[in-house]
C-alpha cells in the first residue's frame, strides 16, 4: 500500500505506478490536516537536528504541507523518496522534512528495543537526481549514515500489510523517473 502526498513529480508518479499494478493508495491531503500540535512537534524536531529553517513557516497553506510530510512518515512502513543531498550530506527542499521524520521515527524505535550501540539499516531509501545513485540508509547512536546503494531497492506490496511511502521532487528529472520506475520492476 502506498502512502504519499499528491503534489505533482515524484508523488503523483508513484501514484500511477502503484494504481497499474493494483495497490491500495492513501494520500495525504494538505486541507485534512488534524493534530496540529503533535504533528509540529515533529516539525520543530525535525528542523533544529537536521534543518535549521524557519518553522512555523508565514504560510498556513505551507505549514499543512509540511504536516501532511509529518503523516506520511509516521504512516509508511519503508520510505522511497526522491530528491537531492547536499555537499554536506543533508537532504534538500521540501523532501526533506518527511525523510527525516522518517529517520527519526526509526530512530525511536531502535532506541527503544535497546539498539543503539549497533549500526542497523533502516527502510528509508533515497534517489540523488543530482548524482543518479540511490543510497540506503543506517543510524547508529543516533545518527544516520547515508550509504552509497550496492542494488536498486525494490517496492514490494505484500497484500496490502506493508505501508510504503513514495515521496520526492515536484522537479522531477529524468533520472528521477527512471528510478522510480526501476522500483516497481
Amino acid at each position: 500500500m502506498l502512502v504519499s502526498g499528491g503534489a505533482k513529480g515524484a508523488d503523483t508518479l508513484f501514484e500511477e505506478l502503484s494504481e497499474n499494478l493494483g495497490h491500495k493508495i492513501t494520500i495525504y491531503k494538505s486541507e485534512d490536516i488534524s493534530n496540529v500540535e503533535i504533528l509540529d512537534k515533529w516539525l520543530v524536531h525535525v528542523n533544529q537536528k537536521y534543518l535549521g529553517r524557519m518553522y512555523p513557516t508565514s504560510s498556513v497553506s505551507t505549514n499543512n504541507l509540511l504536516r501532511r510530510n509529518v503523516k506520511i512518515a509516521l504512516d509508511a512502513d519503508v520510505m522511497y523518496a526522491i530528491g537531492y543531498i547536499s555537499s554536506d550530506g543533508i537532504i534538500e527542499g521540501g523532501t526533506a522534512w518527511a525523510c527525516y521524520i522518517f529517520i527519526e521515527k526509526c530512530m525511536n524505535i531502535v532506541g527503544s528495543k535497546g539498539l543503539c550501540d549497533m549500526w542497523i539499516q533502516i527502510p528509508f531509501h533515497l534517489f540523488d537526481q543530482n548524482k543518479g545513485v540511490w543510497y540506503n540508509s543506517e543510524i547508529f547512536q543516533r545518527k544516520i549514515n547515508f550509504r552509497l546503494s550496492v542494488s536498486i531497492p525494490k517496492i514490494k506490496d505484500i497484500s496490502g500489510c506493508l505501508k510504503y511511502g513514495g515521496i520526492g521532487s515536484r522537479n522531477l528529472m529524468q533520472n528521477g523517473i527512471e528510478a522510480i520506475r526501476s522500483l516497481y520492476v
